[in-house]
Formats: structure tokens, C-alpha cells, sequence
């Protein structure tokens, strides 16, 4: 597959999609703009195939739902996992 910014979005919302499904958005237009924002952020980078993509991709949104009542309520929240 070729890397590039719909490959990249794809990966991110596989990833991000199980936090979604946890209830750890307080809406779906958190979880889209984070989405988005982690997909341009990894786009400016260089990765040779999709899977260094997803281990990046992992590297972001792991931590950021690493406690277990971790959740996305509003963009500040965002702004800790990619500044914008």
C-alpha cells in the first residue's frame, strides 16, 4: 500500500476507533478532529511502509488512554495529544 494521507487517515481511525467505541469521546466531532489532526500531523512525516504508520500512530493515541478513565471531553484534551 502506498503511504499517503487516505492510507494514513485510514490507519488512524482503525487505532483510534476502539477508544471511540469505549466511550472515550464525548462526541464524534472530537473523535474526527483528532483523527484528522494526528493524520496531518503524521503525513508530514517520511514512513517507508503502513505498518511504521500504525506503530506511530500507536506511539500518539496509546498514552493519551493509558489510565482507565482517560477520556476526550473537549479540544484542550485534544490539544495534549497533537498540539494544533
Amino acid at each position: 500500500l502506498p503511504v499517503n494521507i487516505k492510507t494514513i487517515s485510514e490507519v488512524v481511525v482503525d487505532v483510534l476507533n476502539p477508544f471511540y467505541q469505549a466511550n472515550k469521546f464525548s462526541s464524534k466531532e472530537l473523535f474526527k478532529t483528532l483523527a484528522k489532526r494526528i493524520s496531518q500531523h503524521l503525513a508530514s512525516k517520511e514512513f517507508s511502509n503502513i505498518d511504521a504508520v500504525r506503530m506511530d500512530a500507536k506511539s500518539l493515541i496509546k498514552p493519551a488512554f493509558r489510565h482507565k478513565h482517560s477520556k476526550i471531553l473537549t479540544h484542550a484534551d485534544l490539544d495534549r495529544i497533537v498540539p494544533p
